[in-house]
């Protein structure tokens, strides 16, 4: 009896498991609508006790997966839709802001990937890596590219993710903002998940061309597209004007061509044969370039010099049928011509050395290689290698008149010309020559630069006198 009792309880016990498990299995069901299409569940069933049992593991947190996706999708609507307020209340339109966003990324990625683009050059004393020729914008926006063996015009890409953006903007503005509301979302975009990183979006398939170039594939696709610019047809009867511009990429090359791009952006054919500024809305009857040259000297105190630099600067000027004109500028061309000493070794500078280093001082000081390019460097490493933990610096005199040596050097013609030296540009100057520039921070720029060298100069010989025991 108390076994066939025992069996009945197993017996109901059972009864009642398989009774939860229906249970369970029917709540599962009426949870798993929104769950089941995000998670993409194996449909290969293993028996169905394993499958309930999966489900019920998987779909547990059902409710709180459904709040972290929807958080997620309101993040990434909510950086869509900030964006592209912000195109509106710039007035820019999306293809504009798209393919300007493309071209910059685009250029960074083929300094980044291409082989012997890029290369090292000296800057204020530091090494730098510049890209061995310029890459002008409007050039690659005219480009083909490789991307998968597939060759794809620059412009095709972003008419691509212009028509992406506009489903995203449409599907940002779709998200709901309750839980309840998700299943009709979901069941349009389940397979559509919005970026979270829109630069990343925007430049994927930018990736895979910029690592299909090498640097001569670069230069030869870059030549075409500036040749085809600056060979427009529009400007074909302004003869001047086209010779100007051909003479001006052979000395600069690709530098003028962005100048030229956004001109001819500018100008159309009417029906009766004339070009047309649209932005003037003037008939153009004549075309010519013309150029600003202007010598700029900066300060290097690191090199003990100042280099000279002609800046140049292309202009189009346009004439039109009422004899009006106007000029578009182009981008400054910067080319070092030549530099000269800063701080030269003349014989005031040096009495106020030989008062303040010893005859073994003066032996070494007259023996580095620096004393003439550079005599502060050079000073300076004398009174460095001179120091001496038992005593006073082995190279510096011990009699030394701090005074009088700092005022025979303030009398250094050399000091006196530092001073006045590269006088600054006037601001409708450097306004010219500069015109994307902060005129106040260039101000500031040029005292420190110049403050930084008497400073250093000075100090060589404080320092001295310190080393020295005084």
């Amino acid at each position: 009896m108390s076994r066939y009792d025992y069996q009945g309880t197993l017996d109901y016990a059972q009864q009642k498991i398989d009774e939860a498990r229906e249970s369970r299995e029917k709540t599962i069901k009426d949870q798993e609508k929104f769950s089941k299409r995000l998670l993409m569940f194996d449909t290969v069933v293993r028996g169905a006790n394993a499958l309930i049992d999966k489900r019920a593991d998987t779909l547990r947190n059902s409710l709180a997966e459904e709040r972290a996706y929807l958080a997620s999708a309101q993040s990434n609507a909510k950086k869509i839709l900030d964006q592209n307020n912000d195109l509106i209340n710039k007035n820019m339109s999306q293809r504009q802001w798209i393919e300007s966003q493309m071209l910059e990324r685009y250029r960074s990625q083929l300094e980044k990937n291409v082989d012997g683009l890029m290369v090292q050059t000296m800057k204020n004393g530091k090494t730098l890596e510049v890209p061995l020729y310029d890459i002008p914008t409007s050039t690659l926006s005219k480009a083909k590219l490789l991307i998968d063996g597939k060759e794809v015009s620059f412009g095709e890409l972003v008419d691509t993710n212009l028509a992406e953006w506009k489903n995203l903007v449409t599907q940002a503005k779709s998200v709901p903002s309750n839980v309840k509301d998700l299943d009709a979302y979901v069941d349009q975009y389940v397979d559509k998940e919005m970026p979270s990183n829109l630069f990343d979006w925007m430049t994927r398939p930018l990736r895979k061309a910029s690592k299909s170039e090498t640097s001569q594939t670069l230069q030869e696709k870059l030549k075409r597209s500036s040749d085809e610019i600056l060979s427009n047809p529009m400007f074909a009867n302004f003869k001047n004007f086209d010779t100007a511009l051909k003479n001006y990429n052979a000395n600069f090359e690709n530098q003028i061509v962005d100048l030229v791009n956004d001109f001819q952006n500018d100008m159309e054919k009417d029906p009766a044969g004339n070009t047309i500024d649209k932005k003037f809305n003037k008939i153009v009857s004549d075309v010519a370039v013309s150029y600003q040259k202007d010598t700029v000297e900066t300060v290097n105190p690191e090199t003990n010099k100042i280099d000279v630099s002609l800046v140049i600067v292309p202009k189009i000027a346009t004439t039109y049928a009422d004899n009006s004109m106007s000029t578009r500028d182009g981008k400054a061309v910067t080319e070092i011509t030549g530099d000269k000493l800063l701080v030269t070794l003349n014989s005031a500078l040096l009495n106020t050395y030989e008062n303040i280093l010893s005859e073994q001082g003066m032996n070494e000081f007259n023996q580095h290689p620096d004393m003439i390019k550079n005599p502060v460097k050079a000073f300076n490493d004398v009174v460095k290698m001179g120091i001496n933990e038992k005593g006073p610096n082995l190279y510096i005199k011990g009699d030394i008149d701090a005074g009088a040596a700092i005022e025979k050097l303030m009398q250094s013609p050399d000091i006196k010309e530092l001073l006045g030296v590269s006088v600054p540009l006037d601001a409708e100057e450097f306004s010219r020559v500069y015109p994307d520039k902060d005129y106040e921070e260039y101000l500031k720029t040029h005292q420190t630069n110049i403050t930084g060298v008497i400073t250093e100069v000075i100090e060589s010989i404080v320092i001295g006198i310190r080393n020295a025991g005084q």
